[in-house]
């Protein structure tokens, strides 16, 4: 006998629980004004109210509100569920034997299970599905779906089951209704062009910060303020060599610099190299316009800082870092910039890691036999962002290492230099040459700069 598997819906934990007088219902909701309205008989009026506990599913729903030949059960039903789910009042569970083996929370107010239409023969798992731990529970998500599925162990055998015995129709049961939830895809249909261009870490990362997932806003949210404390505005000092930059001069740079526009318009990607290296002095004046601090403000709940580029929340967990091949009057290896001092500290036994770098971006670059003679490494302390906004920190520290390439192509153009983002860097090498565990700090770009030709 085939172990019956079926979608049982229920109310969500946005309601209390659901009172009755005769055929008029009320809804009561957590903080927030009850719903009441009049059932269309008390048919669907008992149906409505098996919602409420362990609910039950669309087929007995129907099945109960049709007693005596009511006439339009199932359209009556459905529209109820459309409403309560765009309400988000409602939850799925797949049963199996009436036990749920796995559990469905909708991410937003369209979200609903595809009763009525026929599974495809051919199911697999989207390319953009991911199984992974949350606490002690195993989840599905999917960035096609604004959804998330909690599966049992034994919901985890059913899906792996699917490909190794397509015969075994308890596991096609299973997915079938994983597929009526919003998950698994036609494995016959061929991917659109479009569709294609999208890889998985580019799609998840894009779905899970944004906005449209309407139960849970992405944002600053402070989600660990009293639970951990936030990291330092100012990097603590790392172990190595401090070396002092020569003085910048603010008037000189007002006096020299061009306008806006016109280094907008002279502003490109420069890779082509002279035989003169780059001095201390046009590092020291890049890192002060670039990257300097300017101001440390102390705040209640987490103290922002000021630099010549903008960040989200003023929170700048951006670090800057040289690798140098040639500089006039300092020698190749890996340097931390310290923006509150301006000035740089010369990691121990770094030139090996800086030449690797040097390596992997001139290959970037196209030109492998001509290095630049210095590669700005930036990197993230997530932790920093991350204890403010929930998710976006990953996404705003990216968008916060563009506003600095930016920044540091307009400097470099002002100053003539020759200077280039990365499409690549090795940040496994960085984690190597500071022995930073790669949770607290990772880089995340790199901009190749020299002396002009």
């Amino acid at each position: 006998m085939t172990e019956k598997i079926e979608i049982r819906h229920r109310f969500s934990q946005l309601v209390e629980n659901i009172e009755r007088q005769g055929d008029n219902l009320t809804i009561q909701r957590p903080n927030l004004t009850p719903i009441s309205f009049a059932a269309p008989n008390t048919h669907c009026a008992d149906a409505l109210m098996l919602l409420d506990g362990d609910g039950t599913t669309r087929q007995n729903l129907i099945a109960i509100a049709g007693e005596d030949d009511t006439p339009n059960a199932a359209e009556i039903i459905d529209y109820y569920l459309g409403r309560f789910f765009y309400g988000r009042l409602l939850k799925w569970e797949i049963t199996q034997d009436g036990e749920c083996i796995a559990s469905l929370s909708s991410h937003d107010n369209q979200m609903g299970p595809k009763e009525i239409e026929t599974p495809p023969q051919s199911l697999t798992l989207s390319r953009f599905d991911c199984l992974h731990r949350d606490g002690e529970n195993i989840i599905l998500e999917s960035a096609e779906s604004c959804a998330q599925i909690v599966l049992s162990s034994r919901a985890i055998a059913l899906l792996g089951s699917l490909s190794e015995h397509p015969e075994d129709l308890v596991a096609r049961a299973f997915c079938e209704a994983l597929w009526r939830l919003g998950f698994l895809e036609d494995g016959s249909k061929e991917e659109t062009p479009n569709r294609m261009t999208w890889q998985f870490h580019d799609k998840f990362m894009h779905e899970m910060s944004r906005s449209h997932r309407d139960d849970k806003t992405p944002g600053a949210t402070y989600r660990f303020k009293g639970v951990i404390t936030s990291p330092p505005a100012l990097k603590p000092d790392m172990v190595g060599d401090p070396v002092s930059l020569p003085e910048v001069d603010d008037a000189d740079i007002r006096e020299s610099s061009a306008s806006l526009h016109e280094i907008l318009e002279r502003r490109m990607s420069g890779r082509d190299y002279g035989s003169q290296c780059l001095t201390f002095a046009d590092l020291s004046g890049f890192l002060y316009r670039v990257a300097r601090i300017k101001q440390v403000s102390p705040h209640p709940s987490q103290d922002v800082l000021r630099r010549p580029f903008p960040s989200g929340g003023s929170i700048h967990e951006l670090e800057f870092y040289v690798a140098v091949r040639q500089c006039e009057g300092l020698k190749p290896g890996f340097y931390h910039y310290q923006g509150i001092a301006h000035r740089l500290l010369h990691l121990p036994d770094s030139e090996a890691a800086s030449q690797k770098m040097h390596m992997i971006s001139a290959a970037c670059l196209g030109q492998p036999e001509a290095p630049a003679d210095a590669l700005i490494v930036i990197s993230s302390r997530l932790p920093r962002i991350a204890w403010k906004y929930e998710g976006i920190s990953y996404r705003t520290s990216m968008l916060n290492a563009g506003v600095a390439l930016q920044t540091m192509y307009l400097v470099a153009t002002d100053m003539g230099l020759q200077g280039c983002a990365n499409g690549l860097g090795d940040s496994r090498i960085f984690e190597k040459v500071t022995g930073l565990d790669p949770f607290e700090e990772t880089s995340i770009a790199e901009f190749a700069l020299s002396a002009p030709l």
